[in-house]
């Protein structure tokens, strides 16, 4: 089947396609053929559930237990070093990939990123800790957002709105500084305030591709030639 690239800009957010396509339009053979079910399974398990989920959740932990301000890191510990080494280092791996331009190996570059900071989110638990071991909690949270930060300048390329509206909750001033070369930098201060957050990807719903399918079928086909 054909899908008219008009039909699925009018359909969905552009980066959401966007995203989709990074994983299938590499500098490679690799079949490109676009699969309804399979972008939506990769807008709502990765875009939505992995990489929109953990910006809500550490913007929210930040109004929740420090008053929507970026709390100040004191002492850290193995897992905190570890993360922070994280960080600092994550320019380096992905910039000579954005360099090849092989967005399929960016791509999965940006959700192991994810992966390992969800990890360490889950790990530190700053939700419980801040009721007990308020330090400990600051120094995840304040780790969690610039890596949040970074994380969504680094995307940028790929998903800009997404990116963009990410990183207006983080700096209401405006300032977004979207260079490469303030990655690992942790310009995330102790003390910036964080706007409040809202959802940033909405879930592609069933009905939404059925809907598709059956205009696919109805009248798309119609137009190939036969």
């Amino acid at each position: 089947w054909l899908i008219p690239l008009r039909y699925l800009l009018e359909r969905y957010p552009s980066d959401y396609l966007r995203y989709y396509a990074c994983f299938k339009a590499a500098n490679s053979t690799r079949d490109s053929d676009f699969s309804l079910r399979e972008f939506q399974r990769k807008v709502n398990n990765e875009l939505a559930d992995n990489i929109g989920n953990y910006a809500h959740r550490v913007l929210v932990l930040i109004h929740r237990f420090f008053d929507g301000i970026v709390p100040n890191p004191s002492c850290f510990d193995r897992d905190d070093e570890r993360f922070k080494a994280f960080i600092e280092k994550a320019p380096s791996e992905l910039e000579p990939i954005y360099e090849e331009a092989d967005f399929t190996k960016v791509g999965d570059r940006i959700l192991q990123a994810f992966s390992e900071a969800n990890s360490y989110l889950n790990l530190k638990e700053p939700w419980r800790k801040a009721k007990q071991n308020v330090e400990e909690a600051a120094t995840a949270i304040y780790l969690s957002v610039n890596f949040l930060r970074d994380a969504m300048v680094a995307m940028y390329p790929i998903t800009p709105t997404l990116s963009s509206r990410v990183l207006s909750f983080i700096h209401v001033d405006g300032d977004l500084q979207l260079s490469w070369d303030s990655l690992g930098r942790f310009l995330v201060k102790p003390g910036q305030r964080i706007a409040r957050p809202q959802p940033v990807v909405k879930k592609i719903i069933d009905a939404e591709i059925e809907e598709d399918l059956e205009r696919l079928r109805r009248g798309f086909l119609e137009e190939e030639p036969g």
